[in-house]
């Protein structure tokens, strides 16, 4: 469960910066920081391995946590209102 959250945190965190920076299309950066993390990830972890370990549905299912994570960072980081109570 922690390593879930780290995925999606991450990618949060990521795709939050991409949005605050980028002028246009903030919820595909946002997509695309998380899918640069995963990839980052996954890379490392078979230079580190020398093989790659994982089965095809656990790769899929890191890669849109990792992903999604990002959208939804861009989601909020996009968003320039905030409501006042």
């Amino acid at each position: 469960a922690v390593t879930i959250a780290c995925y999606v945190i991450a990618g949060f965190v990521s795709g939050f910066v991409m949005a605050k920076k980028s002028k246009r299309k903030k919820y595909l950066l946002g997509f695309c920081s998380g899918a640069v993390y995963f990839l980052s990830l996954f890379l490392i972890s078979v230079i580190i391995s020398h093989r790659i370990l994982y089965h095809q549905g656990s790769v899929i299912t890191v890669f849109l946590l990792c992903a999604c994570g990002g959208m939804l960072g861009a989601v909020i980081g996009a968003n320039p209102h905030r409501r006042k109570c």
